[in-house]
């Protein structure tokens, strides 16, 4: 009959952030009868350590060997008293990927903010198609039409996208008034700033879909290319707008 003893301290996960003196040592004592692990001892006794000590003369259990007890070895060059040098840089950029992480919600969080007061920000832009990719992508949903979201009624489809403007899109950028700020009213907008532009009344009557005063028409025929009426178009300039605002996904 021998008597043995354990001691131990054994870290926690993250063993650097703490100081082993301050943490007790661990004891047992208990009494083994025949063959025994030999005693071993890992770490310093002012840190981090296991260790085993045996009083008295003993008999070696054969079905250990080495010095260390391979359980207690293994451990040692594991997670616990000495990391592996993967799970060690792992833990260090841990820290680093956390406080990043936190950077970047933050200024993802602060984002419309900065929009609001002039700050530009990057990165955080919507993904945008063109008109053939957004086309393409129609198909693909088995859409037979550009606008499938608006369905037929009586009076064809205009009733429903004045009621799909005014009632989703409006309210949805903030600019929706009931009877006063409504889908016509864009109408009106655009045509008063072509005529502050000293465009052509006629040319306004065609692109607004107004019947024309002149007899071409009868004729058969457009008396305007479709260059011509984009150069009269692009004169109209809205100051003060930020269009962001007005883009919806």
């Amino acid at each position: 009959m021998v008597q043995v003893k354990h001691r131990i301290r054994y870290p926690p996960f993250e063993s650097a952030k703490l100081i082993a003196e301050h943490i007790p040592v661990v004891e047992y004592n208990f009494e083994v009868d025949g063959p025994v692990i030999p005693p071993f001892k890992l770490g310093n006794s002012d840190s981090w350590h296991v260790e085993r000590t045996i009083e008295g003369d003993y008999e070696i259990d054969t079905r250990y060997h080495g010095e260390v007890p391979q359980i207690i070895e293994k451990q040692r060059t594991g997670w616990y008293l000495l990391p592996h040098p993967i799970h060690a840089k792992a833990r260090n950029f841990i820290n680093i990927a956390v406080m990043i992480l936190l950077a970047c919600l933050f200024y993802l969080f602060t984002t419309p903010l900065q929009s609001s007061i002039g700050i530009p920000t990057f990165g955080t832009g919507k993904i945008r198609l063109g008109f053939i990719d957004y086309i393409g992508t129609l198909r693909r949903k088995k859409k037979d039409r550009l606008f499938w979201e608006l369905t037929l009624t009586r009076d064809g489809y205009a009733k429903q996208v004045s009621r799909h403007f005014n009632e989703k899109y409006l309210p949805a950028v903030g600019v929706w008034e009931k009877r006063i700020k409504v889908l016509y009213c864009t109408r009106h907008t655009f045509i008063n700033a072509l005529f502050q532009k000293n465009v052509d009344e006629n040319i306004i009557k065609s692109v607004v879909g107004h019947e024309k005063e002149f007899t071409m028409k009868h004729y058969g025929g457009e008396p305007f290319s479709s260059e011509r009426l984009h150069r009269e178009i692009a004169k109209v300039t809205y100051s003060g707008i930020k269009w962001e605002r007005l883009k919806l996904l």
